[in-house]
């Protein structure tokens, strides 16, 4: 029985050892290949190497510190391996801001707080600012100059019913609806891809919005950028490039 224990407690051992050292061996026989590249946006820590000024103000071992931490093995891994314990457990988001609403859906937080008009800046800063960008529409127009105002998507007014009860809040004027507002009450030429995305919810062929992602999709970009290309050369007379 004692042996028995033994060789379970030395088992247990190497396991655990095994499992320690596994990052230093994939970073010593140069695995990285194996390894497949993290998606999305962030910043690519580059290898330093010391100088006499670098190691006495710090900076070699800040700079040092931020590349180790950014490619010691199978980091690709475990980064992915925590996400989605976090996702899957705990219904929790470890990109900047993204929110999980009902049936999966990712929303960006600052999209739920616009869309409930928690973030309105005030009739007074809008009308002011709105004065003068029909003031400046005006005298570029004078010259032939196109001035354009384009209200873009956003995902919260495109789904609202998969917001999660959490982020719900009394729905109050939005900086859009006012802008969209004091747009018609100065007669200035805008362009509203927010309001046209919504009327075309459900009729288009494929998807305005994903699911799985916080900003407008490839084909609704495309869809957005084509319409404006027209748009502007029926105003302007001009033949963009296709």
């Amino acid at each position: 029985m004692s042996g028995s224990k033994n060789i379970f407690n030395l088992c247990l051992f190497a396991g655990v050892n095994l499992f320690l050292f596994t990052p230093v061996l994939q970073s010593v026989f140069k695995l990285e290949k194996t390894i497949e590249p993290l998606k999305g946006a962030y910043i690519e820590a580059k290898d330093t190497v010391p100088t006499l000024s670098s190691w006495i103000n710090g900076n070699y071992q800040t700079k040092k510190d931020e590349y180790v931490n950014q490619n010691f093995g199978f980091r690709n891994y475990y980064v992915r391996l925590n996400n989605q314990v976090d996702y899957e457990f705990f219904r929790k988001s470890n990109a900047a801001k993204v929110v999980i609403g009902k049936g999966d859906f990712l929303y960006e937080s600052d999209y739920i707080e616009a869309y409930y008009g928690n973030n309105f800046v005030g009739k007074d800063i809008l009308t002011e600012r709105f004065e003068k960008l029909k003031e400046l529409q005006e005298m570029l127009s004078a010259q032939g100059i196109l001035l354009e105002v384009v209200f873009s998507p956003g995902k919260a007014t495109f789904y609202p019913e998969f917001i999660p009860k959490e982020w719900r809040s009394k729905k109050k004027l939005s900086n859009y609806e006012f802008a969209v507002a004091l747009c018609e009450h100065f007669k200035i030429d805008l362009i509203d891809f927010n309001a046209w995305f919504v009327s075309q919810k459900d009729f288009s062929l494929y998807d305005l919005y994903p699911k799985t992602g916080i900003h407008w999709s490839n084909y609704g970009a495309l869809i957005a950028t084509d319409s404006l290309c027209r748009h502007i050369e029926k105003r302007t007379g001009m033949n963009l490039r296709n």
